[in-house]
């Protein structure tokens, strides 16, 4: 896949890679144009399924974030 912006072409997309989460995440126009430059198989995603996926990753790697400063000892063995 080739990324389209102002006509020219900024960037290939290879397997794997994606494209459209801006619109799908903040309803925002797109912001670039994406062209086949071969035969391609691409999947799609619901809005609202995508948004349920990025909130829970969030939260995942909150409770591991959190986690990990309560571990941390370092205020308790402050010497003054």
């Amino acid at each position: 896949m080739e990324v389209i912006i102002n006509g020219d072409a900024k960037k290939q997309l290879g397997p794997g890679e994606g494209f459209g989460e801006l619109a799908l995440l903040y309803n925002a126009r797109r912001s670039a144009t994406i062209k086949a430059v071969e035969d391609s198989y691409l999947y799609g995603i619901e809005r609202n399924t995508f948004k349920a996926i990025i909130q829970e990753m969030i939260t995942a790697q909150y409770a591991e974030n959190r986690k990990f400063i309560n571990d941390i000892k370092f205020f308790g063995t402050l010497l003054l």
